[in-house]
């Protein structure tokens, strides 16, 4: 007989210790009263489950044995997914189709039988092996799709259930239905956001600091003692490891939220399980008009809804110093969009659009490049002011991203020709477009042609020694500021595929010879200080305009335009396949513009699409550690719609 999986936690039939979030992952918690929208679920001290046709939990047991094809196995981490039930609060799951297990079950041993589900679905040790532990993550990025939704709640809970059946004749099979009701693992925070300030504003961002308690990241769920573990994940082989603590946690809308003066709205905001009572946490609202502190010093408990107001009354100026962490370019589609770009906090809190929340205004239209020179962003766009985005280069400051000046592409003469690259040294610009390599004076505006440019590829150009490093073909030319030719041309055996300046002031240079090569050069005379073969690796920049490569001290990390990541040892001349990312992120389906590697951290940035077409809109930013026995260190998903790269104000130092 088959066994159907019933779940439900019906409105008013909780325990008190099973409140929790109505959890629809993709759409999520529905919620009435404010809106007067019509909705599915009610909020108040109890919560109801919907549940929607993608969703899989997983199913254990202490005794019982599962039946597959081949034998009987035991009953560790089986994919369940709906069978019936979509949009209900009860469902009922079956057997994945794509698993070995046959839906059949026995009793094991004798005594009673104990069974235990999850949600959300996480691949984990092979079912042979008896698991105990899963691995949870909660997000310290969470985005609110507009103001009082609470539709992205369901997408960063955890939910646990258990039962106990008294067991039958070992061997034969189990005629009975399991009846679960989940209980939640995390807390809810709802927040209601009051203008009580003298004009309008608009809601960006809710940040609560832990003041230096976990309360998100990743996390270990013990099925049978119901003991949420913070730090630590779960390797393939069920074993427990370090995974990352976060300490913050912050809710970016969507778009920002326009408040009237006097109006409120609600956010949502899932976090571990914490108490403040003896260290107050830190919540910032940050707005258009400026941010405001609050603090809260309750003890949180799992499964818990808490509700504070905040009242803005007195905005400041918010303090803000985007030279720490990483930057992600976007080029955006360029049909209907603008430049973005967003920033990577050392301690992994993400802001999207942080030229935009400087200025009330959006970049140009196909962000291709950026550099940091003095204290300065400047920004280099396709097609500037198309899409009602603003400049084709922009200039900000490197801190705020407060604007400085915008050029349009009609205050440049001799007109620029779908710029896509920029390096920045003693006062000048130097532009990469379809032409070949310009001079920018940054004093007096002026424009030249570089002779000899021409064929110049597109991708990044790299400063070492106070010199503009830029490769056409084999050839590796030298420029300068203030000189409109070139100043020296290096060439090698075969295409360059990639510069970047190094750690020490050098110069790395990848070339796709056969065997392709990674080479470092000094910008003082060019003379090559060493050279590695790769054996078979290549080491192309695809399609791609970002460099082929991007290094670590002298781990050199590469991609070859692929999702699988190299690391070479540029001192022991060894090179090894690390990791396929789809692996760990099946949408992950396209490396586009990636790599980059934190000169601080060592950390391994990878920015990829699932593909053309609309998938360009499922994009994630990834990062790696491969000092760690987890190397997935975190995700960052929905915003980066064609990534024109990742950066690191560090290097530009």
């Amino acid at each position: 007989m088959l066994l159907f999986v019933f779940f439900a936690c019906l409105f008013g039939a909780c325990q008190e210790d099973e409140h929790g979030i109505s959890v629809q992952p993709n759409e999520g918690l529905k919620v009435t009263g404010k809106s007067g929208e019509s909705t599915r679920t009610s909020i108040g001290d109890d919560y109801s489950i919907l549940w929607n046709s993608s969703d899989a939990i997983a199913l254990f047991s202490d005794k019982a044995l599962a039946e597959t094809n081949d034998a009987d196995r035991n009953v560790t981490n089986i994919k369940y997914t709906l069978a019936s039930g979509e949009n209900n609060v009860s469902a009922t799951f079956t057997v994945a189709d794509n698993v070995t297990y046959t839906g059949k079950y026995k009793w094991g041993a004798s005594g009673v039988h104990r069974f235990y589900a999850y949600y959300p679905y996480r691949e984990g040790a092979d079912a042979t092996a008896v698991l105990t532990r899963v691995p949870a993550t909660l997000s310290n990025n969470q985005v609110q799709e507009a103001a009082n939704s609470s539709a992205h709640i369901g997408a960063t809970d955890f939910m646990y259930a258990s039962l106990s059946l008294d067991g039958g004749t070992v061997g034969t099979y189990i005629d009975q239905t399991l009846d679960f009701s989940f209980r939640h693992a995390f807390v809810l925070l709802e927040f209601t956001v009051t203008n009580s300030t003298a004009a309008p504003i608009a809601l960006e961002t809710v940040k609560l600091d832990g003041n230096g308690q976990t309360i998100a990241g990743d996390y270990t769920f013990d099925i049978i003692t119901s003991t949420l573990t913070a730090g630590k994940t779960i390797d393939a082989s069920g074993n427990m490891i370090d995974g990352v603590k976060r300490t913050v946690v912050q809710l970016s809308m969507k778009e920002p939220v326009t408040l009237a003066v006097g109006a409120s709205t609600t956010v949502y905001m899932m976090i571990a399980p914490t108490n403040f009572t003896a260290s107050p946490a830190t919540i910032t609202v940050g707005t258009t008009g400026g941010v405001q502190t609050f603090s809260g010093n309750a003890d949180l408990l799992a499964g818990k809804r808490y509700t504070k107001t905040l009242d803005l009354t007195t905005l400041t100026p918010a303090v803000v110093d985007y030279t720490k962490g990483a930057l992600v370019l976007m080029e955006g589609n360029m049909s209907n969009e603008t430049g973005t770009l967003c920033h990577i906090s050392p301690d992994g809190v993400m802001t999207p659009d942080i030229y935009y929340r400087a200025n009330g205004e959006h970049m140009g239209n196909v962000a291709q490049d950026l550099f940091i020179n003095d204290g300065k962003i400047y920004i280099i766009t396709q097609n500037g002011s198309r899409n009602d985005g603003v400049g084709m280069f922009v200039v900000a400051d490197a801190k705020t991203m407060e604007k400085v000046v915008a050029y349009e592409a009609d205050e440049f003469t001799p007109a620029l020709s779908w710029p896509t690259h920029i390096a920045v040294t003693g006062g000048y610009a130097f532009i990469r477009d379809n032409n070949g390599v310009y001079s920018f004076n940054l004093a007096t505006k002026t424009i030249q042609f570089i002779e000899g440019t021409k064929g110049v590829i597109k991708n990044r150009m790299a400063v070492a020694g106070n010199k503009v490093f830029a490769a056409a073909g084999k050839s590796l030319h030298v420029l300068e500021p203030g000189r409109t030719d070139i100043v020296h041309t290096l060439t090698m055996d075969a295409n360059i595929s990639g510069l970047r300046k190094s750690a020490d002031g050098k110069l790395w240079v990848s070339v796709v010879s056969n065997p392709a090569v990674m080479m470092k050069i000094d910008p003082a005379d060019y003379s090559i200080l060493k050279s590695n073969e790769l054996g078979s690796y290549k080491i192309g920049a695809g399609w791609g305009a970002v460099p082929a490569f991007a290094a670590f001290g002298d781990n050199v990390y590469f991609t070859n335009g692929s999702t699988t990541i190299y690391r070479h040892d540029f001192t022991s001349g060894t090179t090894e396949q690390l990791l396929n990312i789809t692996g760990k992120i099946a949408d992950a389906a396209m490396n586009y513009n990636s790599l980059g590697v934190d000169p601080e951290t060592g950390e391994v940035y990878m920015a990829t699409i699932k593909g053309y077409g609309q998938d360009y809109k499922i994009n994630h930013v990834s990062v790696w550690n491969f000092n760690a026995a987890e190397p997935l260190k975190a995700t960052y998903a929905g915003y980066f719609r064609f990534p024109a790269g990742v950066y690191f104000p560090a290097e530009f130092k």
